[in-house]
């Protein structure tokens, strides 16, 4: 009669927890497994159950659930819940007719919060997956269920995922969703089908007299590319509420870059941004920079590997030691082909201005001065602060005199790309297992834009990083504005 113990698995083996009151009734929802978490599982779906009542996890249990039969006690276990604030089934793999017997599962549960749907579909058919989420969002919006976190990271269900979930994103059971959660999906084209449904949701919303306030959103390696970044940059604007973008690795370049920039000071509780892996070149490095200056809130920029080079990162570097970020906790300008001469210019008035912000700048291209640079910082004593990572790593001194002209061959690149988007946005929804391969062609074109350093320019920025101006923040713009007082 006593409760069951939560059996947690970490680095320091699995150690049995007496569990709290809220705790006891989520494990008094699943007696017929004990739940055995993963270390990443533990703790995520322990900070779920903080916040919440109950729910089940059926994290990695590796079900292969074909038929009705197959999901039956799965279905019956969701059934019995009663009170299932969380489901997550990650770790397993779903066909059509079980999804349709876990939808019927769900209908029982109005009180769902939190669909913890990743990793669902190995093994199956793109064109599976479709039906199975329609099968499961439908039944949500039958019985008025409403989500504040839906996660469907990790499956792989291409352009045609985006269509299984699109009724869902713009229908009442979204109007409360506050985190979105589409991670590794290469989602191409679907990517502009997500970012009208936001729209949608938020029109929607609006017209029922209530706000879609959407807070997160995680989107990497989705080949999302110009066409989703601009349209998500629409979106983003529109809302006024996020605050965490998240979406490395989409082949963005730098119209799209520029866009997203352009949506970021609309936001302005932005807490995270994370850009990672894409190509912002010098001019999206600068578009970035104009609306840094908005986000107070700002906990963490992650540039890195975004191609930001001497001038661009010189501006975001102006921002950042020059404006009030006091929840500033990590800046990432790694893999941007930096010459010292931009870190040393920095390292005082990081020191006076940020405090304990760590800045992480390995894989630059410091050189011969590597040694020097690093001498500098312990000196300072700012080698726990500043990461300049392996001097192995470094990837040499640019040449200043190379590819003078390249910006404007980059121009006409995204040009042409243009004129073969519907080709491309093609080929990729079915060669998805290509991302990687493909990542990186797109990349190729712009490794040659912004090779050398403007020296002009870069001279008197850099000036202006070794001395604090008191430069007034421009005022929000409106919608800005009213998102922060919301």
């Amino acid at each position: 009669t006593s409760p069951p113990f939560l059996l947690l698995s970490s680095n320091k083996g699995n150690t049995q927890l007496p569990p709290s009151p809220h705790q006891s009734m989520l494990l008094l929802c699943s007696t017929t497994f004990p739940l055995l978490y993963t270390a990443q599982g533990a703790n995520y779906v322990a900070s779920v159950m903080n916040r919440t009542a109950g729910g089940l996890s059926f994290l990695d249990r590796q079900f292969k659930l074909n038929t009705r039969e197959d999901a039956e006690e799965l279905a019956k276990e969701i059934e019995a819940c009663p009170d299932l604030i969380y489901l997550e089934l990650r770790g397993n793999t779903i066909g059509i007719e079980a999804g349709k017997r876990i939808a019927e599962a769900l209908e029982k549960h109005p009180e769902l919060k939190y669909a913890l749907w990743s990793d669902l579909f190995t093994g199956r058919l793109k064109n599976e997956i479709p039906p199975i989420l329609r099968s499961m969002c439908s039944s949500m919006m039958r019985v008025g269920t409403h989500l504040t976190e839906l996660d469907l990271s990790d499956n792989a269900f291409g352009p045609i995922g985006a269509e299984g979930i699109q009724d869902f994103l713009c229908s009442p059971s979204a109007f409360d969703l506050k985190t979105l959660r589409l991670n590794n999906n290469g989602l191409g084209a679907g990517g502009v089908i997500i970012a009208n449904c936001l729209l949608t949701a938020h029109h929607n919303a609006a017209a029922a007299g209530k706000r879609f306030a959407l807070k997160t959103f995680v989107a990497g390696r989705n080949r999302l590319e110009d066409p989703g970044a601009v349209a998500l940059a629409r979106a983003f604007k529109t809302l006024g509420s996020l605050e965490e973008i998240t979406i490395p690795q989409n082949g963005i370049r730098k119209d799209g870059i520029e866009a997203l920039a352009g949506s970021l000071r609309f936001n302005a509780n932005l807490r995270v941004i994370n850009f990672n892996d894409n190509t912002c070149t010098r001019n999206g490095a600068m578009a970035i920079s104009f609306s840094l200056g908005d986000l107070a809130q700002l906990e963490v920029l992650d540039l890195g590997d975004c191609l930001c080079r001497a001038n661009g990162t010189t501006a975001i570097l102006a921002v950042l030691v020059s404006r009030q970020f006091p929840k500033l906790r990590e800046v990432n300008l790694s893999g941007n082909e930096l010459p010292a001469v931009v870190i040393k210019h920095v390292l005082s008035t990081w020191q006076k201005r940020l405090g304990s912000t760590k800045l992480r700048v390995t894989n630059n291209g410091f050189g011969g001065e590597f040694t020097d640079l690093a001498e500098e910082i312990e000196q300072r004593g700012l080698e726990e602060i500043i990461d300049l990572g392996n001097e192995s790593d470094d990837e040499g001194t640019a040449s200043e005199e190379e590819d003078d002209d390249a910006e404007d061959e980059m121009d006409e690149e995204d040009d042409a790309d243009d004129d073969h988007a519907d080709e491309e946005e093609e080929e990729h929804s079915v060669e998805y297992e290509e991302s990687d391969e493909e990542d990186n062609t797109s990349r190729q074109g712009s490794e040659e834009e912004d090779k050398g350093v403007d020296k002009h320019d870069l001279t008197a920025a850099l000036a202006g990083l070794s001395v604090h101006r008191a430069t007034p923040a421009p005022a929000a713009p409106p919608a800005a504005a009213a998102a922060a007082a919301a």
